[in-house]
């Protein structure tokens, strides 16, 4: 009778044990889960945040950097771009030699041109092409 009492004994520890280790295991692995996700969800937040740190760069540059007006430029090269020879690329940079504001797609500038010969100075718009 002892015997089968420690022999149930035992089994029912043994049972406990494993119902323990099945449950602390189940933690371990959903705490490994959230780990995971929390660490996925730091980095989607750090990507946001880089994006939102150089949005608010490039919105202070372009304050900073914008000018209303006029301002000065000189071409620094001059590129034909097909054979018949009436589409060209103009490289131009600031007269002043100072910064530009970082431009978006499909902006433009206003150019007025003193041309010899011109009673009054010629305005023309053309479109930005390049890469900022």
């Amino acid at each position: 009778m002892v015997l089968t009492l420690e022999l149930f004994g035992g089994l029912i520890v043994g049972a406990a044990l494993l119902q323990a280790s099945v449950g602390l295991v189940g933690q371990v692995a959903g705490a490994l889960r959230q780990r995971r996700l929390d660490q996925s969800k730091l980095a989607a937040f750090s990507a946001q945040t880089d994006i939102l740190l150089k949005r608010a760069e490039a919105e202070r540059q372009r304050e900073v950097l914008t000018w209303s007006g006029r301002r000065k430029f000189r071409i620094r090269r001059r590129n034909v771009e097909n054979l018949a020879g009436d589409i060209c690329s103009f490289y131009l940079e600031p007269h002043d030699n100072n910064a530009l504001a970082p431009f978006l797609p499909g902006q433009f500038l206003t150019f007025e041109l003193h041309i010899p010969g011109q009673p009054a100075p010629v305005v023309r718009c053309y479109s930005l092409s390049d890469s900022p």
